[in-house]
């Protein structure tokens, strides 16, 4: 989940993994009209039912691609920061390219990192970037600075979402 969301499933897809967003382990919380909010673990968690529905789907001239499809590349260095590329191998050419990040842990349990511009408190595992006009064909990098409040194994591509250009 990110943001209270689920993230893009692809096709065939019919497995969601709930982790926590933030360093306490709060997957949910819940806030009465009156009384004070009551915050959830994945430890408390039963009987979790999803809505279908979207704050934000995939808008005209928007396609979710995976990495693989982009020969997205990512490296984390020791500072913090993350590098790499990503290639345009369709046939238009993109307006914009997100490229969405995940950050882990050796044994591939989220790991918390400031990908977000976030504060200690805020530090997410999640985060993004953004490149605008690649043509077809064209490889271009990927730079971001990132926060080290602790220090995860790796930054992984989960899923790119990209905007072709009219």
């Amino acid at each position: 989940m990110y943001g209270g969301a689920i993230a893009y499933l692809q096709p065939g897809e019919n497995t969601v993994t709930i982790i926590p967003e933030y360093p306490s382990g709060v997957v949910a919380s819940y806030t009465p009209d009156q009384g004070d909010t009551q915050e959830f673990r994945l430890d408390e968690v039963e009987n979790i039912e999803f809505e279908v529905g979207s704050t934000r789907g995939l808008g005209s001239g928007e396609q979710l691609l995976t990495p693989e499809d982009c020969g997205v590349e990512i490296e984390l260095s020791p500072d913090g920061s993350i590098t790499g590329s990503i290639t345009n191998n369709t046939d238009v050419r993109w307006r914009r390219a997100t490229v969405h990040l995940r950050a882990e842990n050796a044994d591939g349990t989220p790991a918390t990192m400031g990908l977000n511009d976030s504060t200690n408190d805020e530090a997410l595992n999640y985060g993004e970037i953004t490149v605008e006009y690649v043509r077809p064909g064209e490889t271009v990098d990927l730079e971001k600075g990132a926060s080290m409040y602790y220090d995860p194994a790796r930054v992984v591509a989960t899923y790119v979402v990209i905007e072709e250009d009219v």
